[in-house]
């Protein structure tokens, strides 16, 4: 974990603050998803609804999905092969990508987030209000294929690799907020949510 605690530390002591909503409609589906300026990056304020062969919604349920989002594991929504590096697009459209694990970092820090920290914990970070209109989807195990913590956790993908497993951001209520803590070594067969992030040559 040290890359991303070390990461912690440096965009922490940035502040460029939110700028402004806006909207985004997906052409492969006609889905509109609302939108926020943080900084350099313009990030979906809503789950990835976008339907694939792999991709599923809770019971089944495409209202579920209409709220929640739909849920993908790492093959579905990244591919075979692991990705290290900013700019995969993956299940994203075209002139979007799924974030690093530094982007979801910046996104928090940058919009009211602050540092929680205690010596030989993971680092994490505190929303005092749902600024990214987060869903807390759960996950779906892939030993089962069932749901599960739905309005508990809410598990957002990232395109990192650290030392050879997938990092994932674990959102759950915190109070009248949010905790975000970064998971290292999650499954990349269980199936999570996913946002897309902007590159910024097309905005």
């Amino acid at each position: 974990m040290n890359k991303i605690l070390l990461t912690f530390f440096s965009l922490f002591l940035l502040a460029v603050g939110v700028d402004k909503m806006g909207s985004f409609t997906d052409p492969r589906d006609g889905k509109n998803y609302k939108t926020l300026k943080v900084g350099d990056y313009n990030f979906m304020m809503e789950n990835l609804n976008y339907s694939v062969d792999g991709s599923t919604c809770f019971r089944d349920n495409e209202d579920f999905c209409k709220t929640y989002g739909r849920a993908y594991d790492y093959k579905t929504a990244i591919g075979d092969e692991e990705e290290d590096w900013d700019g995969v697009q993956g299940i994203c459209p075209d002139g979007w990508r799924i974030p690093s694990a530094e982007e979801w970092i910046y996104l928090i820090q940058n919009s009211g987030g602050r540092l929680q920290y205690k010596k030989g914990s993971k680092a994490s970070t505190i929303l005092g209000k749902n600024t990214f209109n987060l869903k807390l989807a759960g996950n779906k195990s892939h030993a089962n294929n069932k749901y599960y913590l739905i309005g508990k956790k809410g598990y957002y993908m990232t395109s990192s690799i650290e030392e050879g497993s997938w990092v994932v951001v674990d959102f759950s209520k915190k109070g009248n907020g949010f905790e975000l803590s970064m998971n290292s070594d999650a499954l990349k067969e269980r199936a999570i949510s996913c946002r897309c992030i902007q590159n910024s040559d097309t905005y």
